[in-house]
């Protein structure tokens, strides 16, 4: 019995490391032709232009390849033991069928933790790097349950961002001068953008300081609601698109900063839970397809049973996209929707493994 699971974890593992390393070329050729204006863009050698698809390529596809790689490899793996009437023999020999399937399932539940991991230590940075590259003159850091944006001379912090209605919460705003000393600040409640980079702020407080009389009293001044110049609309979306990239400690800080402050959490919890919920699919596309496969033992066309799996392995993107859009649009039903889908898929493998003739 170790033989057969050496044999089976093997062959996985070994067909799952080179679908992974093809579909990486595969994506970077893909890029390489497609958006080669984005690749060489402001960069000046094949080197920087080479280190931009590096840090591309993982950003945009790694995430969704790693479990597509998974169920070819599960697929391929017991496919062409069944054609070889390898599983025949074994289960002729008395050979239950989950225990011949068990390595396959066993190395995906692993993989599925390492790819959580890995998706919170290398591909995180991987991310933040693309963004970096992306927007060099503009930096984005989350410390204490808020974002911070640094362009020019001043530096921004809001606690809660909403690009579609164009408003900030809770906004402090500090300027500095052309030696980088603090020369204003500005907290306002609120800040809802009114054209361009004007912004109607509400409840605001300015102070202005004097660089060289730092012991000096900074000028207080009370706004009220006026209008004041600040970072152009469009741009936030930078500061939106940074909650993605943030880590689950990190997301767990929001949640509880938004907790005590009385604001929801809704969106955080959401990205939270669907980050948790991701890796599973190595798992569950695996366990879809190995009834699929097996299916090769009882003269099934194997182009055939690859179409299956190949929509059965589309419907469960097809339903994963309908996460990420309820969890970007900030639906009630986000939090649980990514494990209502991983559980349905969970329960439908475990029926077509049923099924499999034993």
């Amino acid at each position: 019995m170790r033989i057969l699971s050496r044999h089976f974890l093997a062959n996985y593992l070994g067909l799952f490391a080179l679908t992974l390393i093809i579909a990486l070329i595969l994506m970077t050729v893909i890029e390489m032709l497609v958006n080669l204006d984005d690749v060489i863009e402001n960069r000046d050698a094949a080197g920087g232009a080479l280190a931009y698809l590096l840090v591309r390529v993982p950003t945009l596809y790694l995430r969704d390849i790693i479990p597509a790689a998974s169920a070819i490899a599960a697929f391929l793996c017991l496919a062409i033991a069944a054609r070889a009437r390898e599983i025949t023999a074994l289960k002729t020999g008395g050979i239950p069928l989950f225990r011949i399937a068990l390595p396959v399932l066993l190395a995906a539940i692993a993989l599925s933790g390492l790819a959580l991991v890995l998706n919170e230590t290398v591909l995180l940075g991987v991310n933040r790097e693309f963004d970096r590259l992306q927007y060099p003159e503009e930096s984005v850091v989350f410390d204490r349950g808020s974002f911070w944006y640094h362009r020019d001379d001043a530096f921004y912090n809001a606690r809660e961002i909403d690009t579609e209605t164009g408003r900030m919460e809770d906004v402090r705003i500090y300027k500095t001068g052309p030696d980088g000393r603090l020369v204003e600040t500005l907290h306002a409640a609120q800040a809802t953008a009114v054209s361009g980079s004007r912004w109607r702020v509400r409840d605001a407080t300015r102070y202005r300081f004097d660089p060289d009389a730092p012991a000096v009293t900074p000028n207080a001044e009370r706004l009220g609601e006026t209008e004041i110049v600040l970072v152009p609309p469009g741009e936030l979306g930078l500061l939106e698109r940074s909650a993605g990239t943030l880590s689950m400690p990190q997301i767990l800080e929001a949640i509880e900063a938004r907790r005590q402050a009385g604001r929801s959490s809704l969106r955080y919890r959401a990205i939270l839970h669907k980050r948790l919920a991701e890796p599973a699919a190595i798992f569950v596309l695996a366990l879809l397809v190995i009834p699929i496969a097996l299916a090769v033992e009882r003269g099934q066309s194997f182009a055939a049973a690859a179409l299956v799996g190949i929509l059965l392995v589309a419907g469960y993107r097809a339903l994963w996209q309908l996460v990420i859009l309820a969890s970007d649009g900030g639906f009630q039903t986000a939090v649980a929707a990514p494990w209502l889908v991983v559980l349905g898929f969970t329960g439908l493998g475990a029926a077509l493994f049923a099924r499999a003739p034993r």
